[in-house]
């Protein structure tokens, strides 16, 4: 049945290449590989019998949720951390079975599981890279299967990504002679204990195969792409990699987003020093603004983009509270007094409490430097 569908979709033939490197479910109970589109489910289905973890939007549907339930899939709410924890607690209960020596000697050889698919990078791209793997499907530590999907074409590109609904893929699909699907089964990695280590691993690998780099997005950059398809900001390039904020988390990266574009007055898509200035407000101390300035402008061109904005709050943890009428972040400098911090000689130097060395006294003159040292040491440590 899946395999006529994929016909009528116009993969007449498929190449597949390496299939004496696909192991039996109790040898690699978990396939992991790129997504593309919903044919290379199709194509699993029809080749491996393949359960498959989705999104619970499409699991739960009409129609293609009867389907999914028929074939045991796992459905996730890919924003709601228990549903996350509840789909990785099922991935280890689906493919653990192979290593408990009395469950396996009980089910034989091939198990009470079929093999489970699961796309670790959570969403579809157009496959000329291989972005971040989530480790959820790694920390069984059970050896995986990767599987390579490329869907070549020379006029109509069948990637389901970026602004494209179900019925336009279709129509794109249809609007060829015939479509392709090139499949490469890559050698079965090993159980690994670390999750996160063994997702890169397998990542790189299959990067190798298909030709093309890693890079470190990750699917909540496809939420800020539609975030700011939404908000209609006119960024000219987008590229967050928010692979690199797991730290961070989806939630407080919106949350600055929003607030970046709430300092954009002038709507261009970046940042200049007076409104860099009302984020700390610090615009009537514009040399302290301009030195936080020089650092934030990582590329040097005058201006704040946002990867620069959220690069420097993600690292720093900046804690930043709200005025009270206005929406726009701050961050309030003590105001420091040049008699509290000269020493009892008045000008003279004292010994610092905690080294017994002589500390030159702060005068009024350089007032400006010792705000200008805590605000460095607050956005960049000591």
């Amino acid at each position: 049945c899946a395999r006529a569908l994929l016909w009528s979709f116009g993969y007449w033939w498929i190449s597949v290449t390496g299939k004496e490197n696909y192991g039996k479910p109790i040898e690699a109970p978990l396939i992991v590989s790129n997504h593309i589109s919903f044919v290379e489910v199709l194509y699993m289905i029809h080749a491996h019998q393949t359960m498959a973890v989705g999104k619970d939007t499409a699991v739960n549907a009409p129609f293609i949720g009867t389907i999914a339930q028929a074939l045991e899939c796992i459905a996730v709410s890919r924003l709601d951390p228990a549903s996350r924890k509840n789909c990785t607690s099922e991935i280890r209960r689906r493919t653990r079975w192979a290593f408990d020596d009395e469950t396996k000697d009980a089910l034989g050889e091939y198990g009470r599981w079929k093999p489970l698919l699961v796309f670790p990078e959570g969403t579809t791209t157009n496959a000329e890279s291989v972005i971040q793997f989530k480790p959820g499907a790694f920390t069984p530590g059970v050896p995986v299967q990767p599987v390579t999907v490329r869907l070549p074409y020379r006029h109509l590109d069948q990637a389901f990504v970026g602004p494209v609904s179900g019925l336009d893929l279709m129509f794109t699909m249809f609007g060829q002679v015939y479509n392709r699907m090139k499949v490469k089964h890559i050698p079965n990695e090993a159980e690994r204990a670390d999750a996160v280590l063994y997702a890169s691993h397998v990542r790189a690998n299959m990067a190798a195969s298909m030709g093309v780099p890693v890079t470190n997005h990750s699917y909540e950059d496809v939420v800020l792409g539609i975030e700011i398809e939404a908000m209609e900001l006119k960024f000219d390039e987008f590229n967050v990699e928010m692979g690199n904020f797991n730290d961070f988390g989806l939630e407080k990266a919106l949350q600055q987003l929003h607030r970046f574009a709430e300092l954009d007055k002038d709507g261009d898509g970046a940042l200049n020093r007076h409104e860099f200035g009302e984020f700390f407000n610090m615009n009537d101390r514009p040399k302290i603004r301009d030195a936080l300035f020089k650092k934030w402008d990582r590329n040097k061109d005058g201006t704040i983009n946002f990867r620069e904005f959220l690069t420097q709050v993600a690292s720093q943890q900046i804690r930043v509270t709200r005025r009270r009428n206005s929406s726009v972040g701050d961050i309030h400098l003590p105001q420091i007094s040049p008699a509290e911090n000269r020493g009892s000689g008045g000008g003279s130097n004292s010994p610092s409490p905690r080294s017994g060395r002589a500390t030159p006294s702060v005068t009024a003159v350089d007032e400006d430097e010792q705000t200008l040292m805590y605000a460095f040491t607050l956005c960049f440590g000591a």
